[in-house]
This record gives C-alpha cells, structure tokens and sequence, in this order.
C-alpha cells in the first residue's frame, strides 16, 4: 500500500498523470493491458510529487466510462480503480492486467492508433507488422518484449 509521495516512480510497470485528462488515459490502459501489468497513478505528477484530485467520485466515474465505453474487447475483470489518500490527498490507482487478447481503443480499431505496446518506460502504437501478426497468433506475443 502506498503511504507516502516517496513511494511513486515512473518506470516500465507504472504511469504517473496529474489528472485523468492530462495525456491519452485510455492509451496508457490500452498498453498495460497488451504488454505487462501495471498501475496509473492519477492524481501525482511525473516527479513522483502527490497534488490529488479535487472532486475524486467525478474524476473515478469518469475512468470508469473511459474503460467501460471505449476500450475492446471489454477488459472487465483485468481493470481494476481505487482511491487511497496520500500524503492527505485523495489520487486514483488504477491497477491492470495483461490481458490474453490484443486490446484496443474502440475508435481507432486494430490499428497503430488504437494498438499499443510499451517499451521500457514509454508506450508506443504498434506497426502494422505487429498488427498483422497478432492477427494470426495473439496469444504470448509479448512476452519477453519489456525492456528496462
């Protein structure tokens, strides 16, 4: 459990945002679920330094939307949001499983804008290579892919 802003780094297993609308959140869910686990912290900025979030039940049901409605297939049961308080700041952990399929946004569709990977401590959309051989054997393509 984190207890305190020391606890926060940005590596290849964690994403830190300042708010659930700074960036592409649904990106960053999108990688973890194709490539490792891993956990978004909103609510804390790159530095690791906790600022919270101001109203923490619109904020939540506004990634929950954001999972529900535009993420497929529907990630239900790999996707999980709580809201500890830190340093007296409420923040979002979201905490998400690879998953077995190749997820992607909704909009965009197996595509390089809706398929995405991580590497090391960046996300990337995937080539059209990747995506095609996804589409012939999903299952274990990214094992081994993290670098650190």
């Amino acid at each position: 459990r984190i207890q305190s802003s020391h606890d926060f780094q940005r590596g290849p297993h964690t994403k830190l945002k300042e708010n659930p609308k700074s960036g592409t959140i649904i990106n960053e869910i999108v990688v973890f679920l194709n490539t490792c686990d891993g956990k978004i912290y909103i609510g804390v900025k790159d530095d690791g330094t906790v600022v919270g979030i101001e109203d923490i039940d619109k904020a939540s049901i506004f990634v929950s939307n954001v999972i529900a409605d535009q993420i497929e297939p529907n990630p239900r049961g790999l996707v999980s949001i709580e809201t500890p308080t830190v340093d007296g700041k409420r923040i979002i952990e979201i905490a998400i499983k690879k998953g077995d399929k190749l997820y992607y946004v909704k909009k965009y569709g197996m595509s390089s804008s809706g398929c995405f990977e991580r590497i090391g401590a960046s996300s990337r959309g995937m080539t059209p290579e990747q995506l095609r051989l996804l589409k012939i054997k999903p299952k274990n393509i990214f094992n081994g892919i993290i670098s650190g």
